[in-house]
């Protein structure tokens, strides 16, 4: 009887120590799962710390050259202002130099068509009342700035 109680017990020892070894076994691979996670979860964090360290630096890069851009189209657009007040400048002394020229041309004009006959001026009205109003029956054909009509003007 002694025997069989000893049996009983020491099975019962067993079982537990088995299950003891199982649970132990069990948090064992579960510690070195969570050991696993947590070097992946540091390598992730990492490369992403890498990642981003090399996102910055490009955008760092990129910034520089949108600087050195900036810069150079502020400079482009300062030289095209400087030449376009010089064309301005030019064009202003050109009008005012063609501004003189008409004029002298017209008072040469009027002093010649003061003095000669040949190149006297007529208004609208001169030439209205001389075409009869431009009509058709003095019309005597086209030129190249429009139609001829005959007409008296001067009785010389």
């Amino acid at each position: 009887h002694d025997l069989e109680t000893e049996m009983r017990r020491l099975r019962l020892e067993l079982k537990q120590t088995m299950d003891m070894y199982s649970t132990a076994c069990r948090e064992a691979i579960t510690a070195k799962q969570k050991a696993k996670q947590l070097s992946e979860w540091k390598s992730e964090e990492l490369r992403m710390f890498e990642q981003a360290r090399l996102t910055e630096e490009s955008a760092l890069a990129i910034v520089e050259t949108e600087k050195a851009k900036c810069r150079a189209a502020m400079e482009a657009a300062e030289a095209a202002q400087k030449l376009a007040e010089e064309e301005a400048q030019k064009r202003r002394s050109a009008e005012m130099k063609a501004k003189r020229e008409a004029e002298e041309k017209n008072q040469v004009l009027s002093a010649l068509s003061q003095n000669d006959t040949r190149y006297r001026k007529y208004t609208i009205q001169e030439i209205e009342m001389a075409t009869e109003n431009f009509s058709e029956k003095l019309k005597i054909g086209e030129g190249g700035y429009g139609p001829v009509y005959r007409g008296k003007l001067d009785h010389t």
